[in-house]
């Protein structure tokens, strides 16, 4: 790509800066960066190098160090995002929350269960990005649950705030599946299935479809097709969007 005569170089901070200011302007290199690692990908003809999902970055958090992020990333609605589903953490022994059956565990554990374990999380998260609550703050099940009883006068349990959780993923599911998005879609970069040379994670790759088997059958989907079953839709009282 015509970098409009910048010399690109890692660790150049005063680049970087220049960049930016380019980027925000869509000027110059920066037009084409601005549209997405992805997009600059494809315009160098090296596709296999974007580290995306559905077009969105990856962070920081490698699937390849922390298995149950695969699932995180693998289905988050959005791409690949570490909100969805800070398996990190949980394997880190931060955020456990073992009345959900979130507990933490080897983070190369590359099992089924460990695919449920990410789709609990992740349904756990996007109830906390409901309630508008900060993932750094981990007040625990029971207070949870007695907040948004007291908010709402309903006689939740533990149960429902996870249900609640996966009725949201669910409608994000159905989104996506409206608008195109398919089972294929459920997906890491190649660049992130090849094992690492060295280090912590030397040799280590998550097995996905494992992981996703797992996931899919925590939340009822057909694992053929990703789409939520019609049981699993009447349960979460989403019926009419079978």
């Amino acid at each position: 790509a015509d970098t409009g005569g910048l010399e690109v170089r890692y660790g150049d901070a005063g680049l970087v800066h220049r960049l930016i200011e380019l980027t925000a302007r869509r000027e110059g290199f920066g037009a084409l960066l601005a549209e997405g690692s992805a997009a600059l990908a494809e315009r160098c003809g090296v596709p296999e190098l974007a580290a995306v999902v559905n077009r969105l970055e990856v962070p920081l958090h490698d699937p390849r160090a922390f298995h149950g992020m695969a699932v995180t990333y693998a289905l988050s609605p959005r791409g690949a995002c570490h909100m969805e589903g800070d398996m990190y953490g949980l394997d880190m022994g931060q955020c456990s929350s073992p009345e959900l059956g979130i507990e933490p565990g080897d983070r190369f554990d590359t099992s089924e269960e460990k695919g449920r374990i990410a789709a609990r999380q992740q349904a756990w998260r996007n109830l906390y990005n409901a309630l508008t609550l900060c993932q750094f703050q981990n007040p625990g099940v029971e207070p949870l649950l007695r907040a948004v009883n007291a908010v709402t006068g309903w006689e939740w349990q533990a149960e429902d705030l996870l249900a609640a959780g996966k009725r949201i993923v669910t409608l994000k599911r159905l989104l996506n599946l409206r608008r195109g998005l398919t089972r294929a879609c459920d997906r890491l970069p190649d660049l992130l299935m090849k094992p690492l040379a060295e280090g912590g994670t030397e040799g280590r790759v998550p097995d996905l479809e494992a992981l996703l088997a797992g996931a899919y059958a925590e939340y009822g989907w057909d694992p053929a097709t990703g789409r939520p079953a019609e049981e699993t839709l009447a349960s979460l009282g989403l019926a009419d969007l079978a």
